[in-house]
């Protein structure tokens, strides 16, 4: 199966994030099952970071102890390390782990997003019990006066 590429998953999670207005149960149904999905991916992640962290700090290791088996004389510690961060294998294990990361970050984000997305239900369902969709509706201008009118008379301001 072929990998997916960055772009497609963010394509992906900004259409599950979409909120179909019409359809406001069924989205309310939709969210927890979209909301654990993603949270199981961000523990996958962590996972497979973690996993990658611990294979990284096994290979650092051995590349230091044949490092030191090389030399005819002890290494300074310092340039044991540089060999090291210097070594083929560790800086390519070392790309992975950052991957890894950048994609924990990227799925705790999509997982942020859900919360948000719940938050952006209540609304619109708030607005459907209030009518905010149906007919007839009052003129923007009217709203826009009305809003302003009513947050004058919030913070205690005369006309």
């Amino acid at each position: 199966m072929e990998q997916e590429s960055e772009e497609e998953k963010t394509t992906r999670y900004a259409g599950d994030l979409k909120i179909d207005m019409d359809a406001l149960d069924l989205e309310w149904e939709r969210q927890p099952v979209l909301y654990m999905h993603y949270a199981e991916l961000v523990a996958d992640a962590e996972k497979e970071k973690s996993e990658l962290k611990e294979e990284l700090d096994v290979l650092k290791a051995a590349v230091g102890v044949n490092i030191v088996k090389k030399e005819a004389k002890k290494p300074a510690e310092a340039e044991i390390a540089r060999q090291v961060m210097l070594h083929n294998d560790v800086m390519a294990k070392s790309k992975e782990v950052i991957n890894a990361t950048y994609r924990a970050a990227v799925l705790r984000g999509a997982v942020e997003a859900f919360s948000q997305r719940k938050k952006a239900l209540e609304k619109m369902v708030d607005l459907f019990v209030f009518g905010y969709n149906s007919s007839p509706k009052q003129d923007r201008v009217d709203r826009i006066r009305d809003v302003k009118k009513q947050r004058r008379e919030e913070q205690g301001e005369a006309e």
